[in-house]
């Protein structure tokens, strides 16, 4: 039996002698791979782009997109919940209501940043409304005052916010887009949290 192992081993070791380069090289890849295969892998998720295609039906231009998509690029002063009642957004650290709801003072938060990377302001406030005045009275806050008591005020302040017709406040950024004739064709919008993640639509 000792003689059978001291055969065996002297096999094993004339096959890594005439080997030793490959048996090496071997290990040291398989060592590598071993040590690499999280970032490679990572490496190769991130590569992967997930575009989503969704077809829609309209003659839409920048002043008419459908909230189906700028909700994802930006957002309102307001928002619906899920039983249809308006609260205020992530844009808004608090608000008072005075002068028999005719009054609505807004704090802005002014750490939030548009798409191109500037910070929120009150003057970037741009929602134009008949019969209501709207002025900044400090750095982070806003009045808007309205000729008469107005109640679907809160709806119409959940337009979402758009700055320079494309950039938003929201998760998706538009990157690009084509037009036929006068309206838009394609639009497409990228996860500003993960820029592999897009979705264009089709008109």
């Amino acid at each position: 039996m000792i003689k059978n192992i001291y055969f065996q081993l002297e096999i094993l070791f004339r096959f890594l002698k005439k080997n030793f380069f490959f048996v090496a090289l071997g290990i040291i890849l398989g060592s590598l791979s071993v040590r690499f295969y999280p970032f490679i892998k990572d490496k190769l998720q991130k590569q992967k782009i997930d575009n989503q295609k969704i077809g829609m039906v309209g003659l839409y231009t920048l002043d008419n997109l459908p909230n189906q998509i700028l909700s994802q690029v930006s957002t309102g002063l307001t928002v619906f919940t899920d039983n249809n009642r308006t609260e205020v957004s992530t844009l808004v650290k608090e608000w008072k209501i005075e002068n028999d709801n005719k009054d609505f003072i807004f704090t802005i938060n002014t750490d939030l940043k548009w798409h191109d990377g500037q910070k929120l302001k009150p003057t970037d406030i741009n929602y134009f409304i008949n019969g209501a005045q709207i002025e900044t009275i400090g750095k982070d806050q806003i009045k808007i005052s309205l000729t008469n008591a107005y109640s679907p005020i809160l709806a119409i302040l959940s337009k979402p916010l758009m700055k320079k017709g494309t950039l938003g406040l929201g998760q998706y950024q538009i990157t690009k887009l084509t037009y036929q004739k006068d309206f838009i064709q394609t639009i497409t919008l990228v996860d500003t949290q993960n820029n592999n993640k897009r979705k264009t639509y089709h008109f």
